[in-house]
């Protein structure tokens, strides 16, 4: 066996190996011998070195130190799963009585008469328009004014909403894809 000037230079872990000692591995079989032997040592080692955790070792060091608020609860493989099929039910159901309250409004609306005192407060709006031009003639100039800047208001405030939107998005991470 002759000693080799790699002898002691070699990590076995992936992102350690580079092409110069890989090379050298595949062709110098005392080294290769050797990186092997290391290999299964290390995979020994790494195996004898998972320990389990006693049941109730949490609690013990806890009651070690006052004060101490305790861990959540320990959910189980499926705990997401279940959170969104509870949500998704919850909101199904949620959506099934609201629209059963608002059918037995519109019942009890049609059973008392609550048509005709819509139909009577539909026409509220222009009475107050007229009391107004009748007893303030200078509003209709801040009334016209209103109505002119309404459909601007209305882009500005679209735009302000997609603005915060788009500055609350996440960017995507370049990384990742690459």
């Amino acid at each position: 066996m002759k000693r080799c000037e790699h002898r002691t230079n070699y990590d076995l872990r992936e992102e350690a190996l580079d092409p110069q000692l890989t090379d050298h591995l595949d062709t110098c079989e005392s080294c290769a011998t050797r990186a092997r032997r290391a290999e299964a040592f290390d995979t020994v080692v790494r195996s004898a070195m998972i320990t389990t955790v006693p049941d109730d070792l949490t609690a013990k060091l806890l009651a070690l130190v006052p004060g101490l608020m305790p861990p959540l609860m320990v959910r189980s493989k499926h705990w997401k799963l279940q959170r969104r099929a509870f949500v998704g039910l919850s909101g199904v159901a949620s959506i099934l009585a609201i629209g059963l309250l608002v059918y037995g409004l519109f019942l009890l609306a049609g059973a008392v008469g609550v048509e005709q005192w819509l139909a009577s407060a539909s026409t509220w709006p222009g009475v107050a328009i007229d009391w107004l031009y009748r007893h303030i003639p200078s509003s209709r100039s801040v009334v016209a004014a209103l109505i002119a800047v309404h459909q601007p208001l209305q882009w500005i405030i679209l735009l302000i909403l997609i603005w915060q939107v788009w500055e609350r998005m996440p960017l995507p991470n370049k990384q990742q894809t690459a």
